[in-house]
């Protein structure tokens, strides 16, 4: 008689460090404002290597804590922490039948490692969000679709949806409708100066160009090809966050010597797209010689078109199906 032992979900699940990735705005047009102050944006999503690592910790006592991540974020009010809550709640009070194995309610420790940098644009909060609604729903089993997650996680934050999708994307709405789309997977060189902006000003701002032309995907991989010489669309914040921080145009204008530079979304790193490993690596070099009177941070980091933890996601899939036992 054979016998296929599923269950309990492994230790080795638990122990593992989960990456939440980073992403860039290769484009961000402000198509117009809706009546309920919301922008109608249009953007290109790409995704990186760069990561934040979080690690989970089964619990029985119901509690849902952070016990290592930045200082500078109130553990509470930190989307890691915030998303766990969503998902158990989600799950216990909406989901109409609580899968028999479902272990929400025992609670969890969690430790998050940034790498990526804060109020940079690059999307850490919300990648680190998604990667705990992903990764809890599978040690929890709480058995919600990426649908109910990516339901979820947009009430937690708008690009958290995008990482939810786990792929590089062309982004409507607010960000939330999302079309999976294959860019070329460029390096990139970031630099985020010290300098944090606050999205909420930026798009108050009556500077702010709200009616740019849309830039269709068919239009945007037309013009893909050349993108280490010149960068499609435009990032219609760009200008605002210039004229009011003389740092980031500083940065833009000095990776502007090496090719098109980019600030990506409403975050203060800027990026520069090129054609390989090894032109990065030489840019990175000069960049890091020549910045010693500021206090830049600087990054290295390849496009993916795929999330890293999709890919380990779908990797600890294919183990499961492997080690079934049969008795």
């Amino acid at each position: 008689m054979a016998t296929t032992i599923t269950r309990p979900a492994s230790a080795l699940d638990w122990s593992r460090w989960w990456p939440a990735p980073a992403k860039l705005n290769l484009c961000l047009h402000i198509l117009g404002q809706k009546p309920d102050g919301y922008h109608e944006l249009e953007t290109v999503f790409q995704l990186l290597d760069l990561h934040d690592l979080v690690n989970f910790s089964a619990r029985t006592d119901g509690k849902i804590v952070r016990t290592e991540g930045k200082s500078e974020i109130n553990p509470d009010e930190d989307l890691v922490v915030r998303a766990a809550h969503a998902l158990r709640d989600y799950t216990l009070t909406k989901k109409p039948q609580v899968p028999k194995y479902c272990s929400a309610k025992k609670g969890v420790s969690i430790r998050c490692r940034k790498r990526i940098p804060l109020q940079a644009g690059m999307g850490g909060g919300s990648s680190d969000a998604a990667t705990s609604l992903l990764v809890l729903n599978k040690l929890w089993e709480c058995g919600l679709n990426q649908s109910e997650l990516m339901q979820i996680g947009a009430k937690l934050g708008a690009d958290v949806p995008l990482f939810v999708a786990g792929h590089s994307a062309y982004g409507r709405g607010i960000g939330e409708k999302l079309e999976p789309i294959k860019l070329p997977e460029s390096w990139f060189i970031i630099v985020k100066p010290d300098v944090d902006l606050s999205t909420q000003k930026i798009f108050a701002n009556s500077g702010l160009t709200r009616d740019s032309d849309a830039l269709t995907i068919h239009g945007f991989f037309e013009l893909l090809g050349a993108m280490h010489e010149s960068l499609p669309g435009q990032n219609d914040c760009q200008n605002v966050v210039c004229e009011e921080n003389e740092e980031v145009a500083q940065v833009i204008d000095w990776l502007d010597n090496y090719g098109p530079a980019r600030l990506t979304g409403t975050g203060s790193s800027v990026f520069l797209p090129c054609r390989n490993e090894s032109i990065a690596k030489a840019i990175f070099d000069q960049v890091g010689l020549s910045k010693s009177t500021h206090n830049w941070q600087l990054m290295i980091a390849k496009g993916l078109n795929r999330s890293l933890l999709h890919k380990m996601l779908d990797e600890t899939k294919r183990i499961k199906r492997k080690s079934k036992t049969k008795v």
